[in-house]
């Protein structure tokens, strides 16, 4: 399978027009979207994505919106799920020491607006739509064991590279 990475603007005008141009130039099978999460002291799988912004953190354009809707042509709140089943991906991942936890809540910033609309097109599209957010690099999961680092560079590559890859055989069935 081929895997192509692209780097979205944090920005809520320009990822949403990057994603739609993405998926126009080369239709995906299964879309994997990366975000960071300052407070995340472990992966994070998303489940849902709200019909929701409410940041008072600009984005990279200086644009913040407080209480506003993703997509104007839906109700303010409404939630989207993923179709990828997400739990047997968890378990895997925290059976091979890196710690993941099922999230119910995308936060309102950038990275929930883009998962909005990614699984909207997703409803229309042939293709899966996962998000996941990583901890900072540095940051220590909760109920450290001994025999587990901190989050480091390397070790979220190798946590990412491995649930990448889990995904592409799960969606690829």
């Amino acid at each position: 399978a081929r895997v192509q990475a692209a780097v979205l603007d944090v920005s809520f005008e320009r990822s949403v027009a990057q994603l739609r141009a993405l998926i126009t130039s080369s239709p995906p099978k299964l879309m994997v979207h990366l975000g960071v999460a300052r407070t995340a002291t472990e992966i994070r799988l998303e489940t849902t994505a709200a019909n929701s912004i409410d940041s008072q953190t600009p984005d990279v354009d200086g644009q913040y919106h407080e209480g506003v809707p993703v997509c104007d042509d839906m109700s303010f709140g409404t939630t989207l799920q993923t179709s990828v089943s997400l739990s047997p991906l968890a378990s895997r991942l925290c059976e091979a020491g890196f710690p993941t936890t099922l999230s119910h809540h995308a936060g309102r910033y950038v990275c929930n607006a883009l998962y909005f609309n990614a699984l909207r097109l997703a409803q229309k599209g042939p293709w899966a739509c996962a998000f996941v957010h990583l901890p900072q690099p540095g940051t220590r999961p909760d109920n450290l064991r001994a025999d587990q680092p901190a989050w480091s560079v390397p070790r979220l590559y190798d946590a990412t590279h491995r649930l990448i890859e889990d995904l592409s055989r799960t969606v690829g069935r």
